[in-house]
């Protein structure tokens, strides 16, 4: 069973998190921001997921933190 809330995009985050290869990891955060803009898209047409929509603004910050570091 998962741990995760909203595995559709937040697999793809761990996954990045996870990458140990610094250039595996770079196209795996790409990934990730991709399926976060889509979720952000498809929100737009559902008004009271504020919980998902804080959750993938987290999930950017933790990227942008992943690029920071260049692993």
């Amino acid at each position: 069973m998962s741990d995760l809330r909203y595995p559709l995009w937040q697999q793809t985050v761990r996954l990045a998190e996870i990458e140990s290869n610094p250039e595996t990891r770079r196209q795996r955060i790409k990934t990730a921001r991709i399926a976060i803009e889509q979720r952000y898209v498809e929100l737009q047409e559902i008004p009271d997921e504020n919980d998902e929509r804080m959750a993938l603004k987290e999930a950017l910050d933790a990227l942008s933190t992943m690029e920071q570091r260049r692993t």
